[in-house]
């Protein structure tokens, strides 16, 4: 084995000494391994008889052994060298132990006999063979448990058992000289290591340069040498049958031709390619302790590494799971009641107020707008950063969806007397397979930050579509957005898609924002295998573009185009597609369960001339579709007695037989990364975010019920009195109050905690944090079971009482 040497360096040395010493014993070879000088007659015999047969034992490492059907050890060497000189090939024959070889070497069957003791031969070849000159010489050890008793002589055995190797010289030595030692035969060296090992025999009897591999891989501390003995060295030679005598005359002549150095190197070879099999853990500790502790350290310090990294891992799942619920409750929880802020702002706005109320609604309008804005780029970074955002691509028509985009934003444009424009390229193909809401979202966002830093001038959006190189290739969408604005200096362009990064200095720093936008539009850029650049100049302007891989596909002009609510038709009987009939009032079936949302919603939409159907149950819901048919659909998901997705799969299944569709779009405040997935899933057409504003919505019925609203004056708002709706969540709240104290009394905790999420919502939506934190106080309490009975009382009464005293003021200024 190619190590052996290096763990064995004593044995290594014995070795060399031994060799060197040949000359001592009358064995030394021709120093610079002249060629043998063959006679005609001995040259004849190697051409009539070209093939040797030999008999090697299977396993007398290193001496001789047989591995995988070749002959190998330091006899195969030396075998091998006289094989170079004089053009004989030997051939393995079929035999295992040394008495199989004997017996076929007097039958004839073989030709050879590499390895016989140079001192003794068994009976059956005594006057049969020839031995040809030694060519290999070590030492016999005795080797037992343990290493405080040297023996040199093997009368000192007298009594004791010792294991031996069949057939070998020492069993025919050991039965004539020492009759009185017992013997037990083994046919390997490791069979006679474990008999010492195990108690079975005292000694085991070898030769030395078999034994000492293994007493240092396997049975290192456990098994010794206890000492050479004197008088029985190992000798070898070779043997061939008496009638072969020109046979052996050509192997003294090749064996006299190998020089030392080529003998060190057949021992050399042997010694350390031979394979002892796997050392045991004791050896490796005692040859390798050095390195066997720095593996050990290595490992140790691998596992603490991969342990803290695992660590490290699951606390980053945790946080970012922590954080996708936080954004979930943040979006629900925030964006609901502004939805009813933004809405009730807009709707002010349309009824008769003084100068100083209507610049107090702007500053309020204008505020909740940049709220609205900073939420929905923080919850789109998030998204974004946990990868939660998933492409989903569908037919477009890309000149249809940047129109719709920027009509939402040319109010805010006509503000500043700036025009806005829409540029697509002649090639520009009428649909293309792309995500058609991160497109929206990167439209919206450079078309919003260019109407923000333009004072003066005009703003376009350019549209070209480069084909592909191969038709198994997307084409390239480009999108540039130009605007007359202030410009960016050089220095802060590279620095302008960082999160939360504005230019700190000039004009920009005065137009305020998030730092978010252009973050979001290079994220969602490169989600979808493209880019975004700037090319800018300070007084100048600015021009954003961004390249997107998309399809090219055949669409008829009239595609549906995803929007807030994707733009699907109505499906006729046979599979096609037609536009909605035209209404003069256009009727809406508004389903929530929140009573304020629904008087929101009822507001806006006949503030659109159209008029709304308002449902609180999915029940009430079900009735009213099935027997009534309407223009739309605007669902809230979180419904009591019916979700929204269940809901909408039993519309479908009422207009299965008619061949009509009714458009439905989701209205919710979630921001789960698979909702929008599990809407259109069940048979939606399309989702609307809360909050709604009013633009939103007007785009929203214009879409579905071929109505054009943006030209159209909005209807007037209802001349209720505004505190009609205080009023009726006032009267509300306290009809869920007595509820929720009935359900207490009769222990029903499902009934008390979905009362309480009720009344926590609807106070969310008015803008009433009392109500809204009292009811999460007492919805831990009755989750958990862990607050007493009388602190749930206290917490219960005093929200009654605030109430009853607010709903006794409210009658007080009503009266």
């Amino acid at each position: 084995m190619a190590s052996f040497l290096s763990c064995v360096p004593r044995l290594r040395r014995a070795i060399a000494i031994v060799l060197a010493c040949l000359p001592l014993f009358g064995l030394s070879p021709p120093a610079h391994g002249t060629a043998p000088a063959f006679t005609p007659e001995e040259r004849a015999w190697i051409a009539r008889h070209p093939v040797v047969r030999v008999s090697f034992n299977r396993d007398w490492r290193p001496i001789e052994y047989v591995r995988h059907g070749r002959m190998q050890g330091v006899a195969a060497g030396y075998l091998a060298a006289v094989a170079d000189m004089t053009g004989l090939r030997f051939e393995l024959a079929p035999t295992r132990t040394w008495t199989d070889g004997h017996r076929a070497l007097v039958d004839g069957r073989i030709d050879l006999m590499p390895s016989l003791s140079a001192q003794t031969l068994p009976p059956l070849l005594e006057g049969r063979v020839l031995r040809t000159h030694e060519y290999f010489i070590s030492s016999t050890v005795l080797v037992g448990r343990t290493s405080e008793v040297r023996i040199f002589h093997l009368q000192d055995l007298d009594g004791q058992t010792v294991s031996i190797r069949r057939g070998g010289a020492n069993e025919r030595m050991l039965h004539a000289r020492f009759p009185h030692i017992r013997t037990l035969l083994r046919d390997t060296t490791e069979e006679t290591l474990r008999d010492v090992k195990s108690g079975q025999a005292d000694f085991a009897l070898l030769c030395a340069c078999s034994a000492q591999p293994f007493l240092h891989r396997q049975y290192a501390g456990e098994l010794h040498a206890s000492g050479p003995i004197a008088d029985l060295p190992v000798i070898l030679s070779m043997g061939v049958r008496r009638d072969d005598a020109i046979l052996k005359s050509i192997l003294d002549k090749s064996l006299d031709s190998i020089s030392v150095g080529q003998a060190n190197a057949i021992a050399r070879r042997w010694v350390e390619q031979t394979d002892y099999g796997s050392p045991t853990l004791s050896a490796i500790v005692r040859y390798r302790a050095k390195e066997v502790a720095l593996s050990v350290l290595f490992v140790l310090t691998l596992v603490a590494a991969t342990f803290h990294a695992h660590m490290q891992r699951q606390r980053a799942r945790r946080s970012e799971y922590n954080r996708s619920r936080f954004f979930a409750v943040l979006s629900h929880e925030i964006r609901t009641p502004l939805n009813a802020l933004i809405g009730s702002f807009e709707l002010l706005q349309q009824t008769t107020l003084s100068r100083a109320q209507t610049d107090l609604l702007h500053i309020a309008g204008t505020a909740s707008e940049a709220l609205s804005a900073l939420l929905n780029d923080i919850l789109a970074l998030s998204r974004i950063e946990a990868n939660e955002i998933r492409l989903c691509r569908t037919v477009t028509d890309i000149a249809k969806l940047t129109r719709q985009t920027a009509d939402v934003m040319r109010i805010r444009a006509r503000e500043k007397d700036l025009a806005l424009t829409i540029t697509p390229d002649a090639a520009l193909p009428a649909a293309l397979l792309i995500d058609a809401a991160r497109v929206r979202q990167i439209l919206y966002n450079l078309i919003s930050n260019a109407i923000r830093f333009t004072e003066t001038g005009a703003i376009d959006v350019a549209l070209s579509f480069a084909p592909p190189d191969a038709p198994s290739q997307p084409g390239m969408l480009t999108i540039a957005v130009s605007d007359t604005g202030i410009g960016i200096a050089p220095a802060d362009q590279t620095a302008i898609f960082d999160a939360f990064r504005q230019v700190e200095s000039g004009p920009a720093r005065r137009q305020g924002g998030t730092g978010l936008g252009l973050t979001i539009c290079q994220m969602l850029a490169e989600l979808m295998g493209g880019a975004i650049a700037i090319r800018s100049t300070p007084g100048v302007g600015s021009v954003f573009t961004v390249t997107l891989p998309a399809c090219s596909v055949a669409a008829a002009s009239d595609a549906p185009v995803p929007g807030d609510a994707p733009a699907l038709p109505r499906a006729t009987g046979d599979g096609t597609f037609e536009p909605p009939r035209e209404h003069r009032q256009p009727v809406i079936l508004v389903i929530d369960d929140h009573h304020t949302n629904l008087a929101v919603l009822d507001r806006q939409i006949r503030a659109t001339g159209c008029v709304p159907v308002l449902a609180e149950t999915g029940r009430q819901a079900l009735e009213s579709f099935s027997t009534a048919r309407f223009d739309l659909v605007l669902m809230d998901l979180d419904l009591g007695d019916i979700d929204g997705f269940t809901l909408t799969r039993r519309f479908r299944d009422l207009e299965a037989g008619t061949g009509t569709h009714t458009p439905i779009v989701s209205i919710s405040a979630s921001s789960e990364p698979d909702h929008q997935e599990r809407a259109l899933a069940c048979g939606m057409d399309g989702l609307l975010d809360k909050p709604i504003r009013a633009d939103a919505l007007r785009t929203v019925i214009s879409l579905w019920c071929d109505l054009d609203l943006r030209r159209q004056p909005p209807a007037p708002a209802s001349t209720n009195d505004p505190t009609d709706l205080a009023n009726t969540y006032t009267a509300l709240l306290q009809a869920d109050l007595d509820t929720l104290d009935a359900a207490r009394q009769r222990a029903d905790r499902t009934a008390a905690l979905a009362i309480l999420h009720r009344i926590r919502g609807a106070a969310l939506i008015m803008g009433d944090a009392f109500t809204a934190n009292a009811c999460m106080r007492l919805h831990a309490c009755l989750a958990t079971g862990g607050a007493p009975d009388d602190e749930y009382r206290r917490m219960f009464a005093s929200l009654r009482e605030r109430h009853l005293a607010s709903d006794g003021e409210a009658q007080h200024a009503t009266n």
